[in-house]
């Protein structure tokens, strides 16, 4: 409610020009728990938008310094699109690496390098449950 009432914001669900929406828009913010594999975070960064996302894997490897990824708190992420929007250094910067992460993920490249990827993310989880006690 509070995001429709905001002059400058605009939710709209689902839309099929996407482009557009990318063109017009300053930073992609991403605060999610399930869509973790964001094909409209990758869609952003490959549109030279700086993100804002959730820390939640493989967001952060697959963003790969195209954006800044936190905890999924409204204060993380206030702060997070403070740095972001107060800093057109780091904008530029998150923009170029972002876009130049998502072309290097694209295609044929990424299908070669797609096992390696599933490999060091199963072995980050892997080696995360043994530093929380899980047996894996």
């Amino acid at each position: 409610k509070e995001f429709k009432e905001n002059p400058n914001c605009k939710v709209t669900g689902f839309v099929n020009n996407v482009q557009d929406y990318l063109k017009a828009m300053d930073i992609l913010v991403m605060p999610s728990l399930t869509e973790t594999t964001s094909l409209a975070t990758l869609e952003a960064m490959a549109s030279g938008l700086p993100v804002g996302a959730s820390d939640k894997e493989p967001l952060p490897e697959v963003g790969d310094g195209g954006g800044i990824f936190v905890d999924i708190t409204p204060e993380a992420f206030r702060e997070a699109l403070r740095k972001i929007m107060g800093s057109p250094e780091l904008r530029k910067r998150l923009a170029k690496r972002g876009r130049e992460r998502a072309l290097a993920l694209r295609g044929a490249l990424m299908e070669r390098k797609e096992p390696t990827l599933y490999a060091s993310l199963l072995k980050k989880k892997k080696q995360r449950r043994w530093q929380d006690g899980q047996v894996p």
